[in-house]
This record gives C-alpha cells, sequence and structure tokens, in this order.
C-alpha cells in the first residue's frame, strides 16, 4: 500500500476511476471520502471505544486485495518525492495487492508483492494506541502509526518517520462496495514536499 512506499512531487492528478463495468466509486474532489453504500454486503463490526476511535467501525475491511492497477493513480511522483531508486522501487512497481486482517482488537495489512524478499506487514491497534513497524521503503529505522475513524466506513492510518527522507502520511481506507477497497494515500516530507494518489483494489475470488 512507507517511510511510506508512496510519495511525489506536487499532487498528482487522479486517473479515471474504475471502468462503467466496476464497482462504481465517487469523483475525487479533494479529502478522502469513500463510503461503503448502504444495503452493500460488508460485514460489521463490533460498536465499542470512544468516539473516533477504530473500534467503532462499521465495516470489516478483511480480505485480499488485488490491485486494479489501470484505475489506479501512479506511485512514480511518490516514490521521486522520497528518492527511492534501485531494487526497492523495482519492487514496489510489482506490488499484486495487500492483505488485510481486523479483528481481535488489531487492524493488520500486509503487501503482496511478485519479489519474495519484499516483505511489509504492519498492525495497529484499533483502540488508536500507536505502534512501530519497519520502514516500508526498507531504509533503517522504524515507522510510527495509529489508527482513527474518522467515520463509521472510514479508517485513516496516520504515519510519522525520521530521517533519512523523514516524513508523515496518512492511509484512508473506504469499501464503495463489498468488492472494491479504495486506499487514499498522502506523503509528505520534512521539506514540504506532499503527493496524493489512490489506490483501487478488487477482492480477490
Amino acid at each position: 500500500m512507507a517511510a511510506r512506499l508512496a510519495a511525489a512531487a506536487p499532487p498528482a492528478g487522479a486517473r479515471a476511476a474504475a471502468r462503467a463495468h466496476r464497482a462504481p466509486l465517487q469523483p475525487r474532489t479533494g479529502a478522502p471520502r469513500p463510503a461503503a453504500r448502504s444495503g452493500s454486503a460488508v460485514r460489521a463490526a463490533p460498536q465499542t471505544g470512544q468516539p473516533g476511535s477504530a473500534q467503532q467501525l462499521a465495516v470489516d475491511f478483511s480480505g485480499v486485495w488485488v490491485k486494479d492497477k489501470d484505475a489506479s493513480d501512479s506511485m512514480e511522483p511518490a516514490m521521486d518525492l522520497i528518492q527511492l531508486n534501485g531494487l526497492v522501487r523495482q519492487a514496489v512497481g510489482l506490488i499484486r495487492g495487500v492483505e488485510v486482517r481486523q479483528g481481535g482488537g488489531d487492524f493488520e495489512f500486509s503487501v503482496l508483492s511478485v519479489i519474495p524478499w519484499f516483505k511489509i506487514t504492519e498492525r495497529y491497534p484499533l483502540s488508536g494506541q500507536p505502534a512501530q513497524s519497519r520502514r516500508r521503503d526498507l531504509r533503517g529505522g522504524s515507522v510510527t502509526g495509529r489508527v482513527t475513524a474518522p467515520s463509521p466506513d472510514t479508517l485513516a492510518v496516520a504515519l510519522e518517520w525520521g530521517e533519512p527522507h523523514g516524513g508523515t502520511g496518512e492511509d484512508v481506507f473506504s469499501m464503495p462496495s463489498a468488492d472494491c477497497l479504495v486506499i487514499d494515500q498522502t506523503t509528505r516530507t520534512t521539506g514540504g514536499g506532499e503527493v496524493r494518489y489512490r489506490s483501487i483494489y478488487r477482492r480477490e475470488g
């Protein structure tokens, strides 16, 4: 899905969303806002915790999701922003999808790539407590993240990492339908650069 695997020059224009025969997506206008449609077959999660806590999520993002590269924005600007090169950059280009596991008080996701050594897994308590993971760009150091629920059908992961190429970022997960996962991502560097991009995934199977 940083130090983010994504980041880059000025905000890039979003590509066209999924084609007509795919699950409909809302148009991109400013801040991330995709929401699950009423009546969709999205599994409910327990309604507990404080307001804004991810424990109050009304959707379950669990599943194996395959990236729809035609419908997704390019990650090239993001990789340029964090000066990601070499084998890691090639591996990012070969990301196949993500696997999400939501339950037991945690939100966990893993990046699926055709490159065996490119492994990224992050786990965050749904309570909102911060947790550390390996940097997504595989540089030395760690990334600190925590999850919140901006709305009952949206989960946000706020991220922060230090030098080299330190910065902050955010991943916003939403499901316009039971078979479509949208991740709106923002990456910022300490030098003032920022890039926003959207990735679209289809449920496997």
